[in-house]
């Protein structure tokens, strides 16, 4: 089930694929979110191992990048709900 967190997740993944440089105005936690959602190790903030990352995120915002990028990152127009 998607969330809200889902929703913004994928917006901000739409924002990087739409422009690169913009991964680098996101806190550290949502660049992480943003790079496995991508699936783009190299987007990670600088220094950032996965195992580093995976640990930086916690639980739940891993499992809301897992979900989005199951999901795909559609047009971050559409409600939370779908």
């Amino acid at each position: 089930m998607a969330t809200s967190i889902d929703h913004a997740l994928k917006c901000k993944a739409r924002m990087v694929l739409a422009d690169e440089r913009a991964i680098s105005v996101l806190p550290a936690s949502e660049r992480i979110a943003v790079a496995f959602i991508l699936d783009r190790a190299d987007l990670f903030p600088h220094g950032y191992s996965m195992l580093d990352a995976v640990t930086r995120l916690g639980s739940e915002l891993t499992e809301a990048a897992r979900r989005v990028q199951s999901a795909g990152v559609q047009c971050c127009e559409e409600s939370a709900d779908g």
